[in-house]
């Protein structure tokens, strides 16, 4: 009577390689959208100036469009205009000017800025570095050995499927 191969375990999928990212995002404690704007308007204080005129000068202009004054809403919708201005060049100027200071604090006091000076330091260029360096290779590693585990189940396939010809050969000649 002629064997089957015995059934294979399934491979295992790829394994990622995490990045840095996600190692950050897995230590970090959820932040509410509330504490994020607020944050962000610490951050960057004229960003919020420029939204609040802009709704203040489109609600104004809603206003004059009701009342049908023409040169309200004409002027209510210029300063529209300039406030969003205000707001994108607030935005980007606000972005260049402080990305150096806030990495720097973020480098000595971590993620609160000056508010976390009695939390430990954040690790260094140069640490995280040789953790993503370590992270990859292990990450390798692994792929290396699911590989190995590849290749040796196909190997074991491949006898298993030559040991049933064989027998199916043997079962036809007898």
């Amino acid at each position: 009577m002629p064997t089957t191969p015995a059934s294979q375990p399934p491979l295992p999928p790829p394994m990622e390689i995490p990045t840095l990212e996600d190692l950050a995002l897995a230590h970090k404690d959820p932040e509410t959208s509330l504490q994020k704007v607020i944050r962000k308007s610490k951050q960057q204080p004229l960003v919020p100036l420029g939204v609040f005129v802009t709704c203040f000068a489109l609600i104004g202009a809603t206003r004059g469009i009701r009342n049908n004054n023409k040169s309200l809403t004409n002027f209510m919708f210029r300063l529209r205009v300039g406030a969003q201005g205000f707001t994108i060049v607030a935005m980007l100027l606000g972005t260049l000017y402080y990305k150096d200071s806030n990495y720097e604090r973020y480098m000595k006091h971590g993620e609160e800025g000056a508010e976390g000076a009695g939390k430990a330091p954040v690790k260094t260029k140069e640490d995280m570095e040789r953790e993503k360096r370590a992270l990859w290779f292990l990450a390798l590693e692994e792929e290396e050995k699911r590989l190995k585990r590849q290749q040796q189940l196909e190997e074991v396939k491949r006898k298993a499927q030559d040991a049933f010809e064989k027998e199916k050969k043997d079962a036809a000649a007898a």
